[in-house]
């Protein structure tokens, strides 16, 4: 199953090895080719390394399209766990206030 944060870092990878003249063309192609993948939603992608856009094969032709992302998969990324620890703090703050201030 395709993981599409991990093949925009491999292309991103590749496309500077090829840059520095570390490979060819052939083994640049080769390599892309080994990333190809189908996703969860039954499709193939691939990651075009000149335009960075995402391709979906409709079957008889790659066609440029977004990838779909599940919405925790979206999410993931952008969870500022510093934000989450301090929020997790102040709940607990909050229960502790409520419980023992109840029972007193």
């Amino acid at each position: 199953m395709i993981n599409f944060a991990e093949v925009e870092k491999s292309v991103s990878q590749l496309t500077q090895q090829f840059a520095a003249g570390e490979l060819n063309e052939k083994a640049l192609e080769e390599k892309l080719l080994q990333l190809i993948d189908v996703a969860a939603d039954g499709n193939y992608w691939m990651l075009g390394h000149r335009t960075g856009r995402w391709f979906r094969y409709d079957g008889q032709k790659w066609m440029p399209d977004n990838p779909p992302v599940a919405p925790l998969e979206a999410n993931y990324g952008m969870l500022d766990w510093q934000e989450v620890f301090i929020n997790l703090l102040v709940l607990l703050a909050i229960g502790g206030v409520v419980y023992f201030g109840s029972s007193g």
